[in-house]
């Protein structure tokens, strides 16, 4: 019984995620009539992501509290000594490679949807990466993934199967199996770094400064335009 427990609400705060972000891009991209208007959406794509984790949390916050789940459950505690530093460099690390990787040549002629992920994290304005990316999207990632998924699968699974299982679901929800499987290693990495600092704080620091580089490397190619 418990693990049909856990695997609904595993199912269950997926398809929140995914019904809400599907429907928010389908409103935002479809159902906007104003062509200037269309046009900002369309150069700013982060807002799906502001609009859709706005909502998101908006649900969560009391699913959680009816399910009894504290935040000290989901490891919103101080991060232990030191894992903050291992983390933003992890995201250092990580944001380097990203930017370097994805712009191999033989990255670019066999797996564009890989470079165009990362051109949809940068893009746009430098407010709409701010929140849409930096903040909304970095700390959402970290709540659901290693926040509630690590609390709900880590009642059943060890550890390690734990880390492994959110990676695994946090590529799926790319829905493409090329940056499905190239962002579940990045999670993989997150996943280890939450393990070992005790805190959603210590994994939420490296996604924040893996963005924040990737945006400064798009800055300094003069892709990112500040409006």
């Amino acid at each position: 019984m418990k693990g049909l427990r856990i695997a609904g609400n595993t199912v269950l705060y997926l398809v929140i995620y995914a019904a809400i972000v599907m429907l928010v891009n389908q409103a935002l991209y479809n159902w906007v009539g104003d062509p200037g208007l269309k046009e900002w959406i369309k150069g700013n794509s982060g807002i799906v992501l502001i609009v859709s984790n706005i909502i998101v949390l908006a649900v969560y916050l009391p699913l959680l509290r009816w399910q009894k789940i504290s935040l000290k459950d989901l490891g919103v505690v101080p991060a232990r000594g030191g894992t903050l530093l291992l983390s933003a460099g992890t995201g250092v690390w990580l944001g380097l490679f990203i930017a370097a990787f994805t712009r191999l040549p033989w990255i670019k002629a066999n797996f564009q949807a890989i470079s165009d992920l990362v051109a949809f994290v940068a893009g746009g304005s430098l407010i709409i990466f701010v929140l849409g990316s930096l903040l909304l999207g970095s700390l959402l990632e970290e709540w659901l993934f290693r926040g509630m998924l690590f609390h709900t699968l880590s009642q059943r699974l060890s550890v390690l199967w734990t880390v492994l299982l959110q990676a695994a679901l946090f590529g799926a929800v790319f829905m493409n199996v090329t940056v499905g499987a190239f962002a579940a290693l990045g999670a993989i990495v997150y996943g280890t770094v939450r393990v070992g600092s005790r805190s959603l704080w210590g994994g939420a620091c490296g996604p924040c400064v893996q963005h924040r580089h990737l945006v400064y490397r798009a800055a300094m190619g003069g892709r990112l335009a500040v409006r």
